[in-house]
């Protein structure tokens, strides 16, 4: 195969990824040309403006008398940018604890890397291996501290930690070089054989040839079934057993449209459900709250006051009467 080398191919390759930046430029020239024409931030705004502020010596002064302790949450979603802020905190902070799982990173889209806490961890077992970022992140967190992990699990039952160990342990350790050691969990639950298994698979036969609607009405049968049989759950408010409900149980599915179907067989069989309402923001309701909110935040803030806001407070205030008589 030559093509790779051709002398035209390469050059039309070279200028394609030269449009992609420069249209991505453009982009996002444009972008923060109308922040700034409408006095807007982003999130990403915010976090820059975070750390400018923390680079002003009065702003980590006023910090340094104010923060004893500095817990970040979800460390495996942090960006390099989040990452930035918290070394300035841990910086003026008398203690750091960062606490993590690079197993549930699924903020990838916003320019987190799970990678940076795998890192991290490994800048502490083997200094030789330190990127610079993560240098200066365990010289400003740990200190003397070293990595702990938390590997038991107190909330799950023991045949769910097996399965998942089972099934992610070498996964992980396959695709993501993480040692098994930091993905599998020991189980410290004790519990009675009553509650049955703790997974359970219900194939439905034929479900290819099946319609949205018909695979829907077999997922709402299943569950009434289950129910019917007395399934016993644990109830951690009562730290006793009981028998469980449908306000115990979640379906899971992969559209909306499959979850209005399952919703609808539920109530065909006078069982009551909840989905997520899908618009909310869009309605006209949401909208009047929105603009009032925007004109609280800023009263010169032009969006608030527009025509469409107006229309939308005409049409709120119409359908609160109506709702009134």
């Amino acid at each position: 195969m030559r093509h790779p080398g051709h002398p035209r191919l390469r050059a039309d390759l070279h200028e394609l990824i030269n449009l992609i930046f420069e249209v991505a430029a453009r982009g996002m020239g444009a972008y923060e040309r109308l922040k700034r024409e409408r006095g807007l931030l982003d999130f990403v705004d915010q976090e820059v403006l975070a750390l400018r502020l923390l680079d002003r010596p009065d702003t980590l002064d006023m910090l340094r008398d104010q923060l004893d302790l500095v817990l970040v949450d979800e460390f495996q979603d942090t960006s390099p940018l989040q990452l930035a802020i918290f070394l300035k905190l841990a910086g003026v902070a008398t203690r750091s604890v960062w606490v993590g799982d690079p197993k549930q990173a699924i903020f990838g889209f916003r320019g987190t890397d799970p990678a940076l806490m795998d890192a991290a961890i490994e800048s502490l077992v083997n200094p030789s291996r330190d990127p610079d970022l993560v240098a200066a992140a365990i010289d400003a967190v740990t200190s003397q501290s070293q990595v702990e992990t938390l590997n038991t699990s107190y909330r799950s039952r023991p045949e769910l930690v097996a399965i998942t160990n089972a099934v992610f342990a070498r996964a992980f350790s396959l695709h993501q070089g993480m040692p098994e050691a930091r993905v599998r969990l020991r189980p410290d639950r004790h519990e009675s054989p009553e509650l049955g298994p703790a997974i359970s698979h219900w194939p439905l036969l034929g479900s290819g040839r099946m319609s949205g609607a018909t695979r829907a009405h077999a997922v709402a049968a299943g569950a009434r079934a289950l129910l019917d049989t007395g399934a016993l759950i644990w109830d951690r408010h009562t730290r006793s057993q009981r028998p469980a409900t449908f306000a115990d149980v979640a379906i899971l599915c992969r559209t909306n449209d499959q979850c209005r179907q399952v919703s609808e067989a539920l109530g065909q069989l006078g069982i009551a459900s909840v989905v997520a309402r899908v618009g909310l923001l869009d309605s006209a309701e949401a909208q009047v709250l929105i603009a009032g909110l925007e004109l609280w935040v800023d009263p010169r803030d032009r969006l608030g006051t527009g025509d469409d806001a107006k229309k939308d407070a005409r049409s709120f205030a119409s359908i609160s009467t109506l709702n009134m008589r």
